[in-house]
């Protein structure tokens, strides 16, 4: 066998057993970002401020948009969480769908029903959770979300 086609099956075993092992870890990926987005849902429905801060990743350019605003910064967007338990706010998640951005980093996107409180009763409309994560050490944390939904008109 030449030296190019042994370096050129070697190469092509270790792209194989590389795919094989990504294929393998996929599965635990989503599953491990999935389990994070439901429980980052929970966290909002017990307006549990603290633990929600919990899942963000503590870093200069942490950010949190919705319809209208964006809040840059940990600090930031704890202090918007603290509204939480005043605001009688509900999410619930269909699906959510899982991407890999790379080792460590994956961005998730799921169909979500919000209500909201008011005095005429609870408001309920649909909209949009996408969140950019990364693993850090064993834990999945949130660089960016972005929460929307349709106005309560429908448009």
């Amino acid at each position: 066998m030449t030296r190019f086609r042994l370096h050129t099956l070697v190469g092509a075993c270790t792209l194989f057993a590389a795919t094989a092992v990504a294929a393998q870890q996929q599965p635990d990926v989503r599953a491990e970002v999935q389990a994070f987005v439901h429980q980052y849902a929970e966290a909002i429905n017990r307006a549990d401020a603290a633990g929600l801060m919990e899942m963000y990743a503590k870093v200069p350019d942490v950010t949190s948009a919705d319809n209208t605003d964006i809040i840059h910064g940990w600090d930031a967007i704890r202090n918007d969480a603290a509204s939480l338990a005043q605001s009688h706010y509900r999410m619930t998640l269909d699906s959510v769908d899982v991407v890999s951005l790379g080792p460590g980093y994956a961005l998730a996107v799921a169909q979500a029903n919000y209500s909201f409180g008011t005095p005429q009763g609870a408001l309920r409309v649909r909209g949009v959770l996408t969140l950019v994560m990364q693993k850090i050490g064993n834990a999945w944390k949130v660089l960016h979300d972005h929460s929307s939904s349709q106005n309560p008109g429908g448009g």
